[in-house]
C-alpha cells in the first residue's frame, strides 16, 4: 500500500495542494485501498469455492487468499494513481509507446498475442492446479513478456509467479465484474 499511497502523496506534492488536504487524500485513498482489497477477498474466496465445490478454505488457504487480494486492491489503486497523472503529464502529439514493456503494459487486450506451445507449457507448470480460463490468461501474459525480454517465473516458487498470477486475477476480475460490461 506504500507505494500506492507514496505515488499519490508525491503527485499531490508536485500540484502545490496544501499539506492538509495532502492529507485527507491520503486517508480517502487508505479506505478506498481497504475496500478494494475487501471486495478482492470477497470474490477470490467465492471464486476458490466454486473451484472447490463442498470444500471450505483452511486458514492458510484464507491467508493466502487475503494476500492475493492485498496485491490485488493495491495494483488496482495505484492503476488508478498513475492514470489520473498520466494524462496531466503527457502532451498527446508527442506520446510515444516505446520501450521493452510494449506488449506487456496492454497484454489483456492485444489479441494478436499467441503463446507458444513453450509457454503454454511453462504456464502449466508454474500453475498446474489453476483454472483452465486463468491458464489461457497467463499464457497471454507470460508470452507479451517474452516478446518484451522481460523474465517469467519458471516455477510455482519462483519470485514472479505471485505477482504474474496477482496481474492475472486483476484482470480477470475486472472483466468479470459486472460494471465492465
Amino acid at each position: 500500500m506504500m507505494n500506492a499511497l507514496q505515488t499519490l502523496r508525491e503527485h499531490l506534492i508536485a500540484q502545490a495542494v496544501p499539506e492538509e488536504m495532502v492529507q485527507t487524500r491520503i486517508q480517502e485513498a487508505e479506505t478506498e485501498i481497504s475496500t478494494m482489497i475487501t471486495e478482492q477477498t470477497h470474490l477470490l474466496t467465492e471464486q476458490w469455492e466454486n473451484e472447490h465445490p463442498g470444500q471450505s478454505p483452511t486458514f492458510v488457504q484464507l491467508h493466502e487468499l487475503h494476500n492475493r487480494a492485498r496485491m490485488m486492491g493495491e495494483e488496482m489503486f495505484l492503476a488508478q494513481v498513475i492514470e489520473s497523472i498520466e494524462p496531466q503529464d503527457e502532451d498527446p502529439e508527442q506520446t510515444v509507446v516505446s520501450g521493452p514493456t510494449t506488449r506487456t503494459a496492454q497484454w489483456w487486450t492485444d489479441e494478436t498475442l499467441e503463446p507458444s506451445e513453450e509457454t503454454q507449457e511453462l504456464v502449466e507448470q508454474v500453475w498446474p492446479d489453476r483454472t483452465v480460463r486463468f491458464r489461457v490468461w497467463a499464457a497471454d501474459l507470460m508470452q507479451a513478456r517474452t516478446i518484451d525480454g522481460l523474465p517469467v517465473p519458471t516455477s510455482p516458487a519462483h519470485e514472479l509467479a505471485a505477482e504474474v498470477a496477482a496481474e492475472v486475477d486483476r484482470v480477470l476480475m475486472t472483466i468479470s465484474s459486472p460494471s465492465s460490461t
